[in-house]
């Protein structure tokens, strides 16, 4: 067993009976036999704990056992103890081997395990808290108590004994339109009338209740206010919210009468409910004072609100071309058309350029906008309902002027192009370009010049997408 050593006694050999007994540690008189080495001793290698951490209050003990000392055959299988802290927490190794710990005061300290030839060490972690007294009776100091409406009071409550652990607690009202309580144990009155509050205990659920009696106390009105936040504005077919502030807050009576210069144009939706807050339908344009007055001594708030036609969003407006070409110097027009809905609000276009280095723009004010080509490039003109219901981009490509050619007789055009064909006169006025044909393919296919090809169509570039229509006079 750990701990524990062989006391048996040697047997020394009698001396007075004068016989020779063989004794192997006694060789006799010419035995060359050498004496026998003693054995190393074997040490404690590993051993285990039942626990690495343990719990204990103050005052209190644990016992932790040691268990699987390895090898069996360790010549000494003692364990032996120690505290970190001796002022938290004492060890001690008991008899059977097991250690013992106690709680001196709260806190955490390591306990050094270890066997006593220094084979093996463990340690182990020891918590000592202190121990837990429980609740076992809560009251409140008085059964009962008064308070006046938009008054407070804090009775006190008594938990016993003093030194529990948790003293700690809820409230709670049984009528809280009587009287409310806040977790702090604070009592307002609300509305005449009695209640009783319940403080229960967490340790233990214990609970205890006092009768709160709450009284009338008349508080005059001194004024009223329309709230700052209240709508002064609205659309027709639609609702607001109005409400007053009746000061000082706790006054007893807060009834409020309210009433409308103009019944045609606005209507209270419900008279019922809390008089502080009504809700106003907005029936046709126009302004309207609304005025609260109170029951109790004639203060009186004014507001007015203005009525208006709810706001109609542009959704489309038609423009005479979806893109622009020309030549610096050069003039044109977008016409504005079908601004929809017909009933639109605001019927404002807002217009802006990418660049106004290319193209100037003038609105005539009239639907009509007059532009002018400044130099070669591209831009965009935007034009934008002012209300944000439709946005339009309108792509300009501005061109340098082409120099007049003159027109080439059909015998001068077979000559330029080694061509002895006679090509009857085109007798169409346009063209659709076909995929992979460029400017030159349909100046030849037509018998004219790229240029006044180009010049005809106000190009500078000499392919084109398929499907695009130029014209050829």
């Amino acid at each position: 067993m750990p701990g524990t050593q062989d006391e048996t006694e040697p047997v020394e050999n009698d001396a007075s009976t004068g016989d020779e007994t063989d004794d192997p540690q006694n060789p006799e008189e010419g035995d060359e036999t050498q004496p026998e080495e003693p054995e190393e001793p074997i040490k404690v290698s590993s051993f285990d704990l039942d626990k690495s951490e343990v719990t204990v209050d103050t005052g209190e003990e644990v016992k932790v056992n040691v268990l699987n000392i390895i090898p069996e055959n360790a010549t000494d299988k003692t364990i032996v103890a120690s505290s970190n802290d001796a002022e938290i927490a004492t060890v001690m190794v008991h008899t059977d081997g097991s250690i013992g710990i106690k709680g001196i005061k709260a806190g955490s300290v390591t306990a050094v395990v270890k066997s006593n030839d220094g084979g093996a060490t463990k340690e182990l972690t020891i918590n000592v808290k202190n121990p837990i007294i429980s609740v076992t009776d809560v009251a409140f100091e008085t059964g009962t108590a008064e308070v006046e409406v938009g008054q407070s009071i804090t009775p006190n409550v008594k938990v016993s004994p003093e030194n529990a652990t948790d003293k700690s607690g809820s409230y709670q009202s049984d009528n809280s339109e009587i009287a409310t309580v806040d977790q702090s144990g604070k009592i307002t009155g609300i509305k005449a009338g009695t209640t009783a509050i319940n403080f229960i205990a967490n340790d233990g659920k214990k609970k205890a209740s006092i009768a709160v009696t709450v009284k009338e106390s008349t508080v005059s009105v001194t004024g009223i206010a329309m709230a700052a936040d209240n709508a002064t504005t609205g659309e027709t077919g639609t609702n607001i919210e109005l409400n007053a502030l009746i000061s000082p807050e706790n006054a007893t009576n807060k009834n409020i009468n309210w009433q409308l210069s103009d019944e045609s144009l606005a209507e209270f939706s419900t008279t019922e409910g809390d008089s502080s807050h009504r809700i106003l339908k907005l029936l046709k344009a126009g302004n309207v004072d609304v005025t609260a007055t109170t029951e109790d001594g004639g203060k009186v708030a004014k507001q007015s609100i203005k009525i208006t036609d709810p706001i109609v969003k542009m959704t489309e407006f038609e423009i005479d071309k979806s893109d622009l070409m020309g030549d610096v110097g050069n003039t044109d027009e977008l016409v504005v058309s079908n601004i929809q809905p017909t009933n639109t609000t605001d019927k404002t276009l807002d217009l802006s350029l990418d660049d106004s280095d290319i193209v100037d723009v003038h609105d005539n004010g009239d639907g009509s906008y007059s532009i002018s080509y400044l130099q070669p490039g591209s831009t965009v003109i935007h034009l934008n309902s002012h209300d944000g219901g439709v946005e339009k981009a309108i792509p300009v490509t501005v061109n340098e002027p082409v120099p007049d050619e003159p027109e080439l007789a059909t015998w001068e055009y077979m000559l330029i192009n080694h061509d002895s064909t006679v090509y009857p006169a085109p007798s169409l006025d346009t063209y659709t370009v076909k995929a992979g044909e460029t400017l030159a393919d349909i100046a030849t296919d037509h018998m004219m010049s790229l240029a006044k090809l180009k010049k005809l169509n106000k190009l500078t570039v000499n392919v084109l997408p398929a499907g695009r229509v130029i014209r050829l006079s």
